[in-house]
């Protein structure tokens, strides 16, 4: 009789959570999703140009942003400055309008990391949530070491309410903390110049 062996068997149940857990804990990712999850929330208008000036413009444009694209978006597709190209593409400055290739759009870029974002949230137990959010409170002792898949598919009351929540805890201090970035450039680059301006030297 043949012996029966792992090799045909996919990723384990823990090794798909310590790969879900780095999407959640990868700042770059996180920020070249982010104009698809605040677009998703609702968010629009300044602070949309908040994020894409603050978040996403400086990962799509860097080194570990092509990566990304190479190994989460369109694996195997030979890119060259493909960040750069996209932003630089735009129509009317139009956040996401941005083209490469046929075979590549900026919006496609933004939606299928916003798409991973969400599910990394489902492969992931609560307690690795609440760490990666930062909450340091004791966790209900029926919610450690439970993966939210298992709680959505269990149904769970409170399994919607944790994703949506933990979801829309990210996307709004993401946020916040462009919508900071800009405020103080604003403060440095214009206020500041203003109100230190030495006066002219009189003649």
């Amino acid at each position: 009789m043949a012996k029966t062996t792992n090799e045909n068997k996919g990723p384990t149940k823990e090794a798909l959570r310590d790969y879900w857990s780095g999407i959640l804990q990868n700042q770059t990712l996180i920020s070249m999703a982010l104009p698809s999850l605040a677009n998703q929330l609702g968010y629009g208008g300044e602070s949309l140009h908040d994020v894409d000036r603050g978040k996403y413009v400086p990962a799509v444009t860097s080194k570990e942003g092509e990566e990304l694209i190479k190994r989460e978006v369109i694996p195997y597709f030979d890119f060259k400055d493909v960040g750069k190209n996209l932003v630089g593409s735009r129509y009317n400055n139009e956040i996401g309008s941005g083209t490469y290739s046929v075979n590549l759009k900026e919006k496609q870029i933004s939606d299928a990391l916003a798409s991973r974002v969400g599910m990394a949230f489902r492969g992931v137990t609560v307690d690795d949530v609440f760490k990666i959010l930062g909450h340091d409170g004791k966790i209900p002792k029926e919610y450690q070491g439970k993966y939210i898949e298992d709680l959505i598919e269990s149904k769970d009351e409170n399994a919607q309410i944790l994703l949506s929540g933990a979801l829309s805890y990210l996307v709004k201090s993401q946020i916040a903390d462009a919508t900071g970035k800009s405020a103080e450039a604003i403060k440095q680059g214009t206020l500041e110049k203003i109100l230190t301006k030495e006066d002219s030297p009189k003649e």
